[in-house]
């Protein structure tokens, strides 16, 4: 896609002139394209290019919390499509420290990022409820093949014979006691690399296009796929309610669940594992699943 191409659609939609855009964010794990937007008037803003509905995601997601999480999830300036691409234009969060989910993070931006957390899940809490169906055994199968076949030195061997036989007995326990627990509004793909800091030391979340009701402790799984939560009081305090501890306790739950979608990630054939970025990705997440195995098979 034009640099043009990208600036006729911010602006259609936020109806100002653009003079240049800078794409950012490559090395990061954000969905679609991001740019920062040089306007006509001085300012920046940050657009987000991507399918359709991954944009009015992105929109319904701050129509839903916007105004429970303020400053927490960047503000909306206008949003529009063209044919099969669309584009969110959101104010521009400068300046601020990005986060990376391969180096983590200190104590101080954990907790900061734990209290956004925390805020929307005691915030959205509803009734109804939620499951994870597993997928087909010959689905399954497939990808643990894949995974196993792309890095057998992580994949293959006993854990391979584990993923096939022992896991999706975990992962159904896992789904049963996730679904008998709280249900709020999750961002779902609450990574680090989806994280900005503030000078002020307060959090932002980006890339809400996974938004939806499920259990909370997935959001903590994805935050922390394999550090102990060794201070949860940010996050306690900041949810504002007794299901605050049980979130936490379904933290090892989420963990199980979250080896499916590595094993998935790692068999994918259009997933590179020779760029830079993506090997330092490919090492991480085999620390994070070879150590969830270890103390699952224990």
């Amino acid at each position: 896609m034009t640099d043009r191409a990208v600036a006729s659609l911010v602006e259609d939609a936020v109806g100002r002139t653009v003079e240049r855009v800078v794409r950012i964010g490559q090395d990061h794990g954000f969905s679609g394209r991001v740019f920062r937007v040089h306007l006509a008037d001085g300012t920046t803003a940050v657009a987000k290019t991507d399918a359709p509905a991954v944009i009015a995601g992105e929109m319904r997601a701050r129509r839903r919390v916007g105004d429970l999480l303020g400053p927490s999830i960047p503000r909306a300036l206008g949003a529009a499509t063209e044919g099969d691409l669309g584009v969110i234009v959101m104010a521009d969060v400068t300046p601020a420290r990005q986060g990376d989910w391969i180096d983590g993070c200190g104590a101080e931006d954990l907790a900061a990022v734990l209290a956004v957390l925390g805020r929307l899940h005691g915030g959205t809490l509803v009734d109804e409820p939620w499951t994870m169906e597993p997928w087909p055994r010959e689905r399954w199968h497939a990808r643990v093949r894949g995974a196993a076949e792309r890095f057998p030195a992580l994949f293959g061997g006993d854990v391979r014979i584990w993923l096939l036989d022992e896991y999706p007995l975990r992962f159904a326990a896992s789904v049963e006691r996730l679904a008998a627990g709280p249900i709020a509004t999750i961002h779902g793909d609450a990574h680090l690399d989806n994280v900005l800091w503030r000078p002020d030391g307060s959090a932002v979340l980006l890339d809400w296009n996974h938004h939806r009701p499920a259990p909370p402790a997935l959001d903590l799984a994805s935050l922390l796929p394999d550090r102990p939560l060794t201070d949860p009081g940010p996050y306690r305090e900041a949810f504002g309610g007794p299901e605050a501890d049980t979130v936490v306790d379904l933290l090892g739950d989420a963990r199980v669940v979250s080896i499916r979608g590595i094993v998935g990630w790692a068999a994918r054939d259009d997933v590179p594992i020779d760029h830079r970025r993506s090997i330092a990705s490919r090492d991480r997440a085999a620390e994070q699943v070879s150590g969830l195995i270890a103390r699952l098979r224990r």
